[in-house]
């Protein structure tokens, strides 16, 4: 097999593993706000979380803690008992 031949089923391999745990990963998102797991969601935050919700104005940073808990309480206060995930096709 020629080299460009191995290096292009490398990358095809490669991107096609980054695209699968990406899926997974987002799959794994919205099960835990679907199920109100709102502590496994910590994994997935920088250690600063840009958090802007729906009817306040300000849009802030916070540690991956207060924004588990603002996420929490949202959800708490407007009664969300679900979601539909919608993709985003373009």
């Amino acid at each position: 097999m020629s080299t460009i031949r191995k290096i292009i089923l490398i990358l095809t391999l490669f991107i096609s593993n980054t695209s699968l745990f990406a899926q997974k990963e987002t799959e794994l998102i919205a099960q835990n706000l679907q199920t109100a797991n709102f502590s496994n969601l910590l994994v997935f935050w920088n250690t600063e979380v840009e958090l802007t919700i729906l009817e306040q104005s300000n849009q802030k940073l916070s540690s991956p803690q207060e924004a588990n808990q603002q996420l929490q309480s949202f959800f708490n206060n407007k009664s969300i008992v679900g979601f539909e995930k919608m993709l985003n096709e373009q």
